[in-house]
């Protein structure tokens, strides 16, 4: 039975082929997974008319109230002028606002408006509607233990790293 999809993506021709001694590294296996989720991500922006990265900031705004433009920076593994950016059309579009910050007026808080954090839960609905037909054939549980293995997994990733640029 062939799912249908709630929004149009591209066709994928080929099929599955084996990746050798590659098959058993995470990196990889979360690659393959992570290009073809990422399809229905960009597939939703588009018909949305934003910039994944508009989304990804936002995200971390409106879960994070009150964050600077160079705590997103790092979050998000970008430069500082990039954010700067992607704050400016966020303001723009009216999905969040920033101040200066009362303890340092060199410093900018950062908070999504209400339309900002509607336009948010919306983007997540059409991505968790795709992520339910790509993912269906995965029960609850095991998407719940995927979830907490790869948050777990993210903050060893992180600590390993700051511990790199320490020494």
């Amino acid at each position: 039975m062939k799912r249908e999809l709630p929004h149009t993506l591209p066709t994928l021709t080929g099929g599955a082929k084996d990746i050798g001694p590659l098959a058993d590294l995470v990196s990889v296996q979360l690659r393959r997974v992570d290009v073809l989720l990422t399809r229905g991500f960009f597939a939703v922006a588009k018909a949305m008319n934003v910039r994944s990265s508009l989304i990804a900031c936002l995200g971390l705004i409106a879960a994070n109230p009150g964050i600077s433009q160079q705590e997103i920076a790092l979050q998000i593994g970008s430069d500082k002028s990039i954010i700067t950016s992607l704050v400016a059309d966020l303001e723009e579009r009216g999905w969040a606002e920033r101040k200066r910050a009362a303890r340092d007026n060199r410093r900018y808080e950062l908070k999504a408006t209400l339309e900002g954090e509607a336009m948010l839960a919306e983007f997540a609905r059409h991505i968790r509607d795709i992520e339910t037909t790509m993912l269906a054939d995965i029960a609850p549980e095991e998407l719940q233990t995927l979830a907490a293995l790869l948050q777990r997994m993210h903050q060893s990733c992180m600590t390993a790293l700051s511990e790199t640029e320490k020494g």
